[in-house]
């Protein structure tokens, strides 16, 4: 017996969201690290990205909770 899945599109899109918010931590981090004190104006750049983008991780969580209650 084939179980229908049930496909939210919102919920697919914050999901991708988070994805690329999680990439964008990963490739800012090093960033962060590596220019602080060498060049300020890319520590500033990595900085705002990483800021901006830390929602993303606690969107996932949100979303894991969401699906897996059921509550949807």
């Amino acid at each position: 017996m084939k179980q229908k899945i049930n496909n939210i599109e919102w919920l697919d899109t914050l999901r991708a969201l988070a994805m690329l918010g999680v990439i964008i931590i990963h490739i800012s981090t090093p960033i962060l690290k590596m220019s602080y004190a060498k060049n300020m104006g890319y520590w500033w750049i990595g900085d705002i990205l990483d800021s901006a983008v830390r929602f993303s991780v606690p969107l996932f969580l949100l979303l894991s909770g969401a699906t897996m209650l059921g509550v949807l």
